[in-house]
């Protein structure tokens, strides 16, 4: 059995107005067994777009809000670390929209897939644009 503990950060209550470290918490939970086909990521670096702040919200215009309780949603560059899949070997490196968590489970059918393998530099490269951008895979593709 998988002996891994996957902390994420949650929304523990809904800001009013900055958003502080007291709106979320600290979430551990257990790491099944991967299942046929699936895959372990582990998240290296995290997204921090500014369309999350209007997702932490109660209620938001143009995008769902995040639900108390939820991972906060983000785009992230992880690796794979355990594989049960054809397709993703360990050591792959990966972009995923796990959100803010250690660990993602993904399998084929639901993991949009633009990997980064080999390409280290070019991940770096993606990294720093994120620091100066809201979404850095927009460097990364155009």
């Amino acid at each position: 059995m998988n002996q891994l503990v996957n902390p994420s950060i949650v929304l523990d209550n809904h800001p009013q107005g900055a958003a502080t470290t007291s709106n979320f918490r600290i979430a551990n939970q257990p790491i099944r067994q991967l299942k046929a086909g699936e895959f372990l990521i582990e998240n290296i670096w995290l997204s921090m777009d500014p369309y999350t702040r209007p997702r932490l919200n109660e209620n938001t215009a143009y995008v769902e809000p995040i639900k108390l309780g939820q991972v906060i949603q983000g785009e992230t560059i992880g690796k794979v670390v355990e594989s049960n899949s054809p397709k993703y070997q360990v050591g792959d490196s990966v972009f995923t929209f796990s959100g803010w968590q250690k660990y993602c489970i993904a399998n084929d059918a639901d993991f949009y897939d633009v990997s980064i393998a080999g390409h280290a530099a070019a991940a770096n490269d993606l990294f720093e644009c994120s620091r100066h951008s809201g979404s850095s895979r927009v460097f990364w593709f155009e």
